[in-house]
């Protein structure tokens, strides 16, 4: 009976190392935001539904900055795809606690900063934009037009700095 037992263990200590190990090699990934259909090894169905994210009604009732861009008229006409590929950057980003993240990653959260604050975080959104635009051309999928929505224009940053912050 020790016997099983000790085999037990030690399968399970096996199998919780590669857990571990598959956590480690995610978090030091820049790319795992660009693998939409594979699981994280935290548990997360998706690496754009991660977390309280996951639940399509907690998504509705508190949206990310993701969200919040794709909502903008400067983004009519990008593909619901650009937005889940937007999405998971910004999440995995912030998972990894990866330099260029954005944070707070909720919307309203984020539109509570004061206005240098969330001009540092739109030049990062606007970063990221860039970044998933390029990566999805490059792979041949369309992410809905043919340039990157602009999203700080240089007359909004100037305003921006010029804020009480």
């Amino acid at each position: 009976m020790e016997r099983i037992e000790m085999e037990t263990s030690e399968s399970e200590m096996q199998a919780s190392s590669a857990t571990v190990q598959a956590q480690r090699e995610w978090e030091a990934d820049p790319t795992v935001w660009q693998r939409l259909e594979e699981p994280t090894p935290f548990g997360d169905v998706s690496v754009d539904r991660m977390g309280p994210y996951a639940d399509p009604e907690y998504l509705a009732e508190f949206p990310t900055v993701a969200e919040a861009l794709m909502e903008l008229s400067s983004f009519e006409g990008m593909t619901e795809e650009f937005g889940r590929y937007l999405r998971a950057m910004v999440l995995s980003r912030q998972a990894q606690a990866a330099p260029g993240r954005v944070e707070p990653v909720d919307r309203v959260q984020f539109e509570e900063l004061s206005a240098r604050a969330q001009l540092e975080g739109a030049e990062r959104l606007e970063a990221m934009v860039n970044e998933v635009f390029a990566w999805m051309e490059a792979q041949g999928m369309d992410p809905g037009r043919n340039e990157p929505p602009t999203l700080v224009s240089q007359e909004l940053r100037e305003m921006m700095l010029t804020m009480r912050s």
